[in-house]
């Protein structure tokens, strides 16, 4: 079904798609699960309705907003329990580094707007779904902030002057078997 984000633009757009934003109406896979890797900020958290009925009429209904995936879990008393949240006192790991000689070029990243005092690399570690950062200089532009998975993070940078770079690893892993 659709959701209905209370006539106002239901999220900052799609940065995959070159979609700038002015979606009003979402798929509900889309509105509940796509914060944090197809679009970065679900803004409509406060007014999602769907098509329903009440008494045998036709009813929009409201639905709890999902947390967003920077958050932690939140109570078990609603019905999309299953978030992704930091483990309480867990550090990333850094996998590679761009002050170490890694290229840290990624391609298909997203652009996200810092809140006040936070650097990308601080807001990648809180945020469960970043796997690497890029603060880059665009011809003729200010400093951005670009994070998500990436790809092609060993190429050709293009026309941006990359400051600084990171790939890293939220939570832990164990070997279960060597095999060599």
């Amino acid at each position: 079904p659709c959701v209905w984000c209370g006539g106002g633009l239901c999220h900052d757009g799609n940065a995959a798609q070159g979609n700038a934003g002015g979606v009003m109406c979402e798929a509900f896979d889309e509105a509940f699960n796509g914060e944090g890797h197809s679009y970065v900020t679900l803004i409509a958290r406060g007014s999602l309705t769907v098509a329903g009925c009440q008494n045998g009429a036709q009813h929009p209904l409201q639905l709890p907003a999902p947390s967003s995936p920077y958050t932690a879990k939140i109570a078990n008393t609603d019905h999309f329990v299953d978030q992704l949240a930091l483990c309480p006192g867990e550090q990333v790991q850094v996998l590679e580094d761009y002050a170490s000689g890694w290229p840290g070029s990624c391609l298909n990243l997203r652009m996200k707007h810092l809140g006040a005092g936070f650097t990308c690399a601080q807001d990648c570690a809180l945020n469960v779904s970043c796997a690497s950062w890029q603060e880059v200089r665009a011809e003729g532009t200010a400093k951005q902030c670009w994070q998500g998975f990436g790809d092609n993070c060993f190429g050709y940078p293009g026309g941006r002057s990359i400051l600084g770079a990171q790939m890293i690893m939220h939570g832990t892993y164990r070997v279960l078997k060597d095999l060599k």
